[in-house]
């Protein structure tokens, strides 16, 4: 997610930069620290939106979080979320297709009425999948040279 969001122009930031992936530090990765994200949002809001596992930020097009549900509880996710509420940003939820039934129970409940709208499920499998297009995407507009962000 991190590579998807240079990618495609963002500022990436992780709440956990000392966290591995396929070898990679994803600290490595990031190039929104804490201090940086403060930058765009006030105290309350950086509070729980530096918890959140990805955020993506660009200038214009605003913010884009992603909670990784793996072995964790869809229902903390969710709560990390309503704390970015009054945050006008896109949500994603990402695990595996076997607990999108669970993501749906749990964001019907109440207490995620203010987000319930603007959470969206996406499965490891079509995050893969957005990952290979990203950069195949990228491969054929660098040599013509077309602009992005």
């Amino acid at each position: 997610m991190l590579d998807i969001g240079k990618i495609l122009g963002f500022k990436v930031y992780t709440a956990d930069s000392s966290k591995v992936c396929n070898g990679v530090v994803l600290g490595d990765l990031a190039d929104m620290d804490r201090d940086m994200l403060g930058r765009y949002v006030g105290p309350e809001l950086l509070v729980s939106l530096s918890k959140i596992d990805v955020v993506w930020h660009r200038q214009g097009v605003g913010f884009y979080a992603f909670e990784v549900v793996i072995g964790g509880s869809m229902h903390d996710a969710l709560l990390r979320f309503s704390g970015i509420n009054e945050l006008n940003a896109r949500l994603f939820i990402v695990t595996d297709e076997g607990r999108k039934r669970e993501f749906e129970r749990s964001i019907t409940s109440s207490a995620f009425n203010a987000i319930k709208n603007r959470c969206k499920f996406l499965t490891l499998a079509e995050l893969h999948r957005q990952y290979v297009l990203t950069k195949l995407w990228r491969q054929f507009i660098e040599p013509l040279q077309l602009p992005y962000p």
